[in-house]
């Protein structure tokens, strides 16, 4: 029996089916490979969101907060130029072997009217210049107890603007009370106050002046 050829038609089929299934296997592989790429890859990225760019007016807007500026420290001793002694305030200090309390009672500026018992005996001042007074207070707190002591003027001088003022010298006359200057003896335990003599300042400078009593610096303000 010869051989026959096969049917045109089923070789077509054939042909047809094999295309289909090669094209399936590539479908295959290929959706593979996307699912392989996707699982090694973790979770998906979250979508990024844009920020919108803040506007430079609020940015400058917010300052930040300025800190109060330091108080200037001094290391100069209380009762030095540059720190004299509070006005009203004692301050304690020793010399000559004896310890002192001293505290500015009161001030008087323009002066030249609180003495007019003293008559010529204070002299008129200067022009632009008047008297200014202090009274004082002077505690003996400690010292030899066999040994009296006579309260002194303290060598006492005025400074304002800078500059030294102390006319007319240990002529002039004081208030009264005045301070007993030489004229009165203590112990320890005392306490002593009194005016000090007037001195010359210039007006426009009273406001500004010091005392200056046993070399301490005391405000007069």
């Amino acid at each position: 029996m010869s051989a026959r050829g096969d049917d045109p038609f089923v070789t077509r089929v054939k042909r047809v089916s094999a295309v289909l299934i090669v094209a399936f296997l590539v479908f295959v592989v290929v959706q593979q490979g996307r699912e392989s790429g996707s699982s090694t890859s973790g979770q998906p990225a979250a979508p990024t969101v844009a920020q919108k760019p803040v506007p430079a007016q609020q940015v400058q807007a917010q300052p930040q907060p300025t800190a109060p500026p330091a108080p200037i420290a001094t290391s100069a001793a209380v009762g030095a130029r540059q720190n004299p002694v509070p006005f009203g305030r004692e301050h304690t200090y020793a010399k000559d072997g004896r310890t002192f309390r001293i505290r500015v009672l009161e001030v008087a500026r323009n002066a030249r009217g609180q003495f007019p018992e003293a008559g010529p005996i204070n002299p008129r001042p200067p022009d632009g210049q008047d008297y200014i007074v202090a009274k004082i207070s002077v505690a003996y707190v400690d010292g030899p107890q066999d040994k009296p002591w006579k309260p002194s003027d303290g060598n006492q001088r005025y400074y304002a603007a800078n500059q030294l003022w102390g006319a007319p010298g240990i002529m002039t006359n004081a208030p009264r009370p005045s301070l007993p200057v030489n004229t009165q003896e203590v112990f320890p335990g005392a306490t002593l106050e009194g005016w000090l003599q007037g001195k010359h300042v210039p007006v426009d400078q009273m406001d500004g002046a010091m005392l200056v009593y046993d070399d301490v610096y005391f405000a007069l303000r």
